[in-house]
């Protein structure tokens, strides 16, 4: 059961949890609104690398040169 919000200490570790979890919902919706707009999505990987997910879905790393490309 999810508390209301003037239920919650600001700042405590509950309040917290829901804010990390209703920030991570709204990235996702903005995901997938930007992808279902036939955007590509640029995150970095695991190991810090910059990487594209296509509106297909399909992800892979950036190459040095499109990278250097995209922050001209």
């Amino acid at each position: 059961m999810i508390a209301e919000p003037q239920d919650l200490e600001y700042g405590g570790r509950e309040w917290s949890e829901q804010l990390r979890s209703a920030v991570r919902e709204a990235i996702a919706a903005a995901v997938i609104e930007h992808q279902k707009a036939g955007n590509p999505v640029y995150f970095t990987d695991g190991a810090g690398c910059l990487c594209v997910m296509m509106p297909d879905g399909y992800e892979r790393r950036l190459t040095d040169v499109e990278i250097e490309a995209l922050t001209r």
